[in-house]
């Protein structure tokens, strides 16, 4: 009896094996798609689009440069705060080559994580460039709102699945990181796209300084969202709330004329002040994050800033299977082969 119980142990494992073996070979080599594809032709199109008419000014637009010369407000960050769309631009190029690699074109992080937002995500950044350009911001603040949206809806479907594939430096790169930063940067970017709305509806010096105070507020709010409610914190968002506050205050060290002709100088120190606060806060805050979530997990000290286990629920999402069955190793394939 026990061996015969034993035998039938051993053959449902190595049907179990032979199974993880097989699926495992198919997400190998299985075909590109539609997904693959269109993410490529997306990219192209919004790299296009945003540097022919957000850069050179086809048609007859202003550049992204001009506009934000005319409509200067009291958060408008120096230019150099600008130059993370080249971060943004080239990790998003590199994500756009490696899901066409067998490897990892069929991977759960692109096909049910990124699925169809990125492509949004382009398309919604294609039309966002010509109302900005041609100054029509009501428009352009809701096609911004829908980039974020889209954006946040990559983070939030990788955020549930449960994968090998999420493990391991090149896998987060590849896959997650470039989300992550675009999304944090979208964020302020919408931001400023209100405070530059308001300014071009004729706001007074009163209420602009009120939406700016708002703003940085509203870095912070959602900074502190990021990092204590999910149960992993992200650090990638909060990290470009502290960019774009860091370089409002390097532009309002020496603010141009448009600023000074329209706010009284301590006022503008003020704000100036502010911004270096709401930087320094968001920074001590993310460290503090990353601590609490270190010790939770590697030393059980103060369990309730770590990650769930998988037997349990959180917050009210079904946990995730065990995924053993993603796993590749030599040593299972070898130990499947000497069977």
């Amino acid at each position: 009896m026990i061996e015969n119980s034993n035998n039938s142990i051993y053959l449902s494992n190595q049907l179990l094996q032979d199974h993880n073996y097989k699926k495992d070979t198919d997400i190998m080599t299985e075909k590109l798609n539609a997904i693959n594809y269109l993410n490529l032709i997306a990219f192209i199109v919004n790299i296009v689009i945003t540097y022919g008419v957000g850069t050179a000014g086809w048609f007859g637009a202003k550049s992204n440069g001009e506009i934000s010369d005319m409509y200067q407000t009291i958060i408008t960050p120096n230019s150099k705060a600008f130059t993370i769309w080249s971060v943004i631009f080239l990790t998003e190029a590199i994500f756009v080559i490696v899901q066409f690699l067998p490897r990892y074109r069929s991977t759960a992080l692109v096909q049910k994580g990124v699925r169809y937002w990125f492509i949004l995500s382009c398309l919604f950044q294609t039309a966002w460039t010509f109302p900005f350009s041609f100054e029509i911001m009501w428009l352009a603040l809701v096609l911004i709102i829908l980039i974020g949206v889209s954006l946040a809806a990559i983070l939030i479907s990788q955020y549930y699945i449960e994968c090998e594939e999420k493990k391991g430096f090149f896998n987060y790169f590849f896959f997650q990181f470039p989300f992550e930063v675009h999304c944090g940067w979208i964020i302020a970017a919408s931001i400023l796209n209100a405070n530059i709305l308001n300014l071009q509806m004729g706001a007074s010096e009163a209420m602009q300084l009120a939406a700016g105070i708002v703003s940085l507020g509203l870095l912070l709010m959602i900074t502190t969202f990021v990092l204590f409610f999910p149960t992993t914190p992200n650090f990638i968002i909060p990290l470009v709330a502290a960019w774009a506050s860091g370089w409002i205050s390097v532009e309002l060290k020496n603010p141009k004329s448009s600023i000074t002709d329209e706010f009284d100088t301590v006022i503008i120190e003020a704000m100036q002040t502010t911004s270096v606060v709401i930087w320094a806060i968001i920074l001590i805050v993310t460290v503090i994050r990353a601590c609490l979530f270190l010790l939770a997990n590697n030393f059980g000290i103060l369990p309730c800033f770590g990650n769930v286990d998988n037997g349990e629920n959180d917050g009210g999402i079904q946990a995730k299977p065990n995924v053993s069955q993603w796993d590749t190793t030599e040593e299972r394939h070898g130990q499947q082969w000497s069977a």
